[in-house]
């Protein structure tokens, strides 16, 4: 909820906390690159620590981090609270997985993901509005004021309904490779995600194509309420697909992977098509004028649009269902 909801909050914060734009988009950016670094660690940690006490010490983790830029006063200050969010929410987002795709049996755990994903799908898209009416309404400290008494209900319903459903035993950490990975995950990360220093691109549709400077807003809204739909349709059916095929043993090292790569894939996706809006923007100035900016943001929905048929034509004659013999 909080990542999405920085991005609203960002020209507030930034004006308090004395610092640019540019700056105050590590708020955003440096969340998903603690992300990218500390998915990895969790599977590691969901074989060795007990699950509820994993579960409570990650929701510990980002209440800190939420106390620390509800009050924070300085940029320091603030990014510490949001890279202990990040740590926080990474390690809530594998153990809900792996303990969903682990004590379900596999005809139900396509629904129960499907709840799931509705949960965390949600959060995101009402954000913004949410974080907006806050700034507005109160002041954008009252977004981490928010998401901390929710925090705190769910330490405590956690404490009385959570149990230890994960098998756990003696586990050797394997520092070289968790260093690797920070420099991979976190390298890769951080340098993709520095092409831009716009905010995080959507994946958007066709209809966006057509986006216009005189459409009527609500239009617009409505392609992102369809993108949001389709996006939630795929993401759990697909995540839930993949870790099927996957032994049980190594459900949390498959779960901690694949948030890696989805996190590092958006930096990667979210450079490359702002990277082509901007560049079309600024080569269209002479031919559109004040409408080069719009341009720009058209042809690059019309490029996504483009690599979502490729993936279609990938579902539709290279992916295939299983096949199943009945022995006489």
């Amino acid at each position: 909820m909080l990542s999405t909801a920085m991005t609203t909050a960002l020209p507030p914060i930034s004006a308090d906390l004395s610092i640019n734009v540019a700056a105050g988009q590590w708020l955003t950016s440096g969340y998903s690159l603690a992300m990218g670094i500390i998915m990895p660690l969790t599977a590691y940690l969901i074989r060795r620590f007990p699950t509820k006490r994993l579960y409570l010490g990650g929701i510990l983790i980002f209440i800190a981090g939420l106390v620390i830029s509800l009050f924070a006063g300085s940029f320091f200050i603030m990014m510490s609270g949001r890279i202990l969010q990040a740590c926080g929410n990474g390690i809530l987002l594998s153990v809900a997985q792996v303990a969903i795709l682990t004590i379900y049996p596999p005809e139900k755990k396509g629904t129960v993901m499907g709840w799931y994903g509705l949960a965390s799908g949600a959060a995101p898209v009402i954000a913004p509005t949410l974080a907006g009416l806050l700034v507005d309404l109160i002041h954008w400290r009252a977004i981490f004021g928010l998401a901390l008494i929710v925090m705190i209900i769910a330490l405590i319903v956690a404490w009385f309904v959570f149990a230890d459903v994960l098998e756990t035993g003696s586990q050797t950490f394997d520092a070289r490779s968790f260093i690797l990975s920070v420099f991979a995950f976190g390298g890769l990360t951080l340098g993709i995600g520095n092409i831009s220093t716009y905010g995080p691109a959507p994946v958007s549709n066709l209809g966006m194509y057509f986006l216009t400077l005189n459409m009527p807003v609500f239009v617009a809204a409505m392609y992102n309420v369809i993108r949001c739909i389709a996006i939630g349709c795929l993401m759990m059916p697909l995540i839930t697909w993949g870790t099927s095929h996957v032994k049980p043993a190594l459900v949390a090292d498959a779960t901690a992977l694949l948030t890696s790569l989805r996190t590092i894939a958006g930096a990667i996706g979210s450079a490359v098509f702002v990277g082509i809006m901007s560049l079309v923007s600024s080569r269209s100035v002479s031919s559109y004028g004040e409408k080069a900016a719009i341009h720009g943001l058209n042809i690059a929905f019309l490029c996504m649009t483009a690599v979502a048929l490729i993936l279609l034509a990938v579902a539709v004659f290279l992916v295939q269902g299983k096949k199943t013999t009945e022995s006489r």
